[in-house]
């Protein structure tokens, strides 16, 4: 069985439980096509577009400015940030791993004629202790705003596989993709099953050995001790939030 192995530390996890456009952007034309032969977006408007998302992300945090938040950051990501903004302001103490390094080492944007579109893009590293981090911007609708829907910290020494070049861009992948080896929905149902039970899933042995699994696995070692420390318990439940999914085909036809 082929073992699958996740990228990096998922700072926003579909699968737990406990678009770059603005009113200033420009706004394309509506298309009836699934897909299109360019990208939805040029280098050069993704970059702008980006930046701006940024800057408004960087304003509201150091202003606790949560409504402008919500302009330019969006699904899984907004929560989060929402989170630790609530956590900076009531113990002065900022995660790192929140950081958003500006400049890019690779960009993958959608080729999609409908939306919602989606864009990846790898960043530099962050800082002397900090590695790449892989952002997905998504756009909802033809007139709403590009928002930062997700970050993902990159494990040291990862190897991105190749996408399609971004003159050409890259299709988008469904939750239910049937052209995989397996559906993304498949696959992150069965991660949340091995977070879950352990070496007890059915499903252990396709993610045995995963680098993220072990991070988890240790942080919630980490934590059940300290509470059992002062007569305290946890229990952890993953499930895979329906809606939550982001994907791009990869040159040979995979998908991230």
């Amino acid at each position: 069985m082929k073992k699958i192995k996740f990228l990096g530390f998922l700072l926003a996890c579909a699968f737990f439980t406990g678009s770059l456009c603005s009113c200033e952007d420009n706004v394309p034309t509506v298309i009836t096509a699934t897909s299109s032969n360019s990208v939805s977006l040029s280098t050069t408007q993704e970059e702008k577009i980006r930046a701006t998302v940024l800057t408004t992300i960087a304003k509201a945090e150091r202003e606790n400015n949560y409504e402008l938040l919500e302009t330019r950051a969006g699904g899984p990501e907004l929560l989060l940030r929402q989170s630790q903004m609530k956590i900076e302001q009531s113990s002065g103490s900022k995660d790192d791993n929140m950081d958003i390094p500006t400049t890019s080492r690779n960009v993958m944007i959608s080729n999609s004629a409908l939306w919602p579109r989606d864009t990846f893009v790898v960043t530099n590293t962050g800082g002397e202790k900090q590695t790449e981090r892989l952002l997905v911007f998504n756009q909802e609708s033809v007139r709403s705003n590009y928002k930062l829907w997700g970050l993902v910290r990159l494990f040291s020494g990862i190897s991105m596989p190749a996408f399609e070049v971004a003159d050409s861009g890259s299709a988008q992948i469904s939750a239910d993709d049937q052209t995989l080896a397996d559906t993304p929905t498949n696959i992150f149902m069965q991660y949340a099953d091995v977070l879950e039970k352990g070496d007890k899933s059915e499903y252990f042995k396709k993610f045995d050995g995963d680098e993220l699994q072990t991070q988890i696995n240790d942080s919630v070692g980490l934590a059940s001790n300290s509470l059992v420390a002062v007569g305290g318990g946890q229990s952890q439940t993953y499930a895979l939030k329906p809606g939550e999914i982001r994907g791009l085909q990869t040159y040979d036809s995979g998908a991230v």
